[in-house]
Parts: C-alpha cells; sequence; structure tokens
C-alpha cells in the first residue's frame, strides 16, 4: 500500500480511470485528481505504477475506487477509524465494509442541491443584515484565520492561507475583533467550488450564516463558478432551501460506529 498526499502527473490517468465510474456527489474527487486539494488530503493506492484500487480520505470522509476484493482493499476498509464516512464508492466496496464491521456500519443519507433556480436579487438582500457587513475574505484576514484554531476548519484541505487565496475565496462577518461566521471554498476544481460554513458559538441564532453564504453564491453567479451544497442533516438542508438552491435528492452514506 502506498500513500500520497498529491496526485502527480504519472499516476492521474490510473486514477482518473479507477474514479471514472464513481457518482459525484461533491467537488472532493475532481479536486483531488486535479491536484488542488491539499492539507489533510490523503491518497492510497496498491500500486504506484498501475494502481486495481484507490482510497482518497479528506478528514472523516473516504472515497473508494477500483476493486473492492483485494488485500489493500481490505486492509483500508479494516483501519477505518471510528465515524468516518464512507461516501459514494465503486460497486462492492460498501458490501465489502459490511462483511468486516457487521452492524457496526451505520447507514445514513447526505443531501444535493442545484443552483439552478439561484437569483442575484435575491442573494443580495440575503446577504444584508442591519448590524453586520459582510465582507470579502483578504490575505491579511485569511493568514490570521489561518492560525485561529477555531477558524482552521476553513483551511483543512490548504496548506496555507497564501495557497487558499491562490485557489479559493471567502466571505465573513467581523463583530468585536473576530471572525462571527464565515463561509468560504472548502475545495475547489476547474468548475466548481465545495462551499464550508462555520459560525462562532457566539454569534449563532442571528442569522449571520445565512448572510455569508448569499455573498459566497451570489459571487459563485458572477464569476461562472457552480457552487456544490452538500448537506449532512435538516438545518444545513433547510438554509440551502432558503437560499433559493433547489433540492436534488439525497444519497447515501455509511459510517463507522465505535
Amino acid at each position: 500500500m502506498y500513500t500520497m498526499t498529491k496526485v502527480n502527473a504519472a499516476i492521474r490517468p490510473h486514477l482518473t480511470k479507477l474514479f471514472e465510474e464513481v457518482r459525484r456527489v461533491d467537488v472532493c474527487i475532481d479536486s483531488v485528481l486535479e491536484g488542488q486539494a491539499a492539507g489533510d488530503i490523503r491518497i492510497f493506492v496498491d500500486s504506484l505504477t498501475n494502481p486495481s484500487s484507490a482510497q482518497i480520505n479528506q478528514g472523516s470522509f473516504a472515497y473508494f475506487a477500483g476493486d473492492s476484493a483485494g488485500p489493500s482493499a481490505e486492509q483500508w476498509l479494516e483501519e477505518l477509524p471510528a465515524h468516518c464516512y464512507i461516501m459514494p464508492s465503486s460497486p462492492g466496496w460498501v458490501q465489502r465494509a459490511r462483511s468486516i464491521h457487521g452492524g457496526k456500519l451505520i447507514r445514513g443519507e447526505r443531501y444535493m442541491f442545484s443552483p439552478a433556480s439561484l437569483r442575484p436579487g435575491s442573494l443580495k438582500e440575503l446577504a444584508e443584515h442591519p448590524d453586520y457587513i459582510v465582507e470579502k475574505i483578504t490575505p491579511e484576514l485569511a493568514r490570521d484565520m489561518f492560525r485561529d484554531p477555531l477558524q482552521h476548519y476553513h483551511f483543512v484541505n490548504y496548506d496555507t492561507a497564501e495557497q487558499f487565496m491562490e485557489t479559493g475565496f471567502g466571505y465573513c462577518i467581523r463583530a468585536e475583533g473576530e471572525v462571527a461566521a464565515a463561509c468560504t471554498t472548502a475545495m475547489v476544481c476547474r468548475t466548481g467550488v465545495e462551499i464550508g460554513i462555520m459560525t462562532h458559538p457566539d454569534y449563532r441564532k442571528f442569522g449571520l450564516a445565512t448572510r455569508v453564504a448569499a455573498a459566497f453564491l451570489l459571487h459563485c453567479l458572477e464569476h461562472n463558478l457552480y457552487p456544490s451544497w452538500d448537506a449532512a442533516n435538516l438545518k444545513s438542508k433547510g438554509l440551502a432551501e432558503k437560499l433559493g438552491l433547489i433540492y436534488a435528492g439525497s444519497y447515501e452514506v455509511f459510517s463507522l460506529q465505535d
């Protein structure tokens, strides 16, 4: 088994072929294959020259492709940490995981959305707040956020704040000298971006997530970027619909319990 932090040019065609059949529910796979994702990303392959199976690991999410019957596949599945989610993968991987973990593998749902109905006027109205101002994240602010343990969530797929600014973007609201809420590019690929939102615990229930997300989506419309909103729960689903995104169905995920 071999581990990489980035996909190099030599192995990219092999991994692209392996992941061709894997359903895209977010931009993670494409971001990794393009070599844009960094930070905590890990790619596992059973061969550096001609892989027959592969795993992309992004935080608590795992994407599998290729042959699920080989020894590397068994090792990867056995070593899955608790609360890791098996995302849509090549056929056979969930069944193999179930044969290893049995009842500890729990089925769940996540929700997808289409931006087809987004309207600039509505987003501009939603971005306005009587007491708070939405601002675009600057290089200086990104560096400060990168060093802040609470805000580092926005940079887990980047090596540096500078890399984030070169390839991504974000919007935030500041209050009393700190970031109260932010919506950023969790991951990027050539055609789209993955949305990451977080509100400071002291500023929740003020509608700030709505404001920063609206500004973020407006930026996507203005720059012809596809915003991928992957909702893990009904609260996130409700916010997406409030912003004007169209529910496009759910998909299965499987998490490993203690």
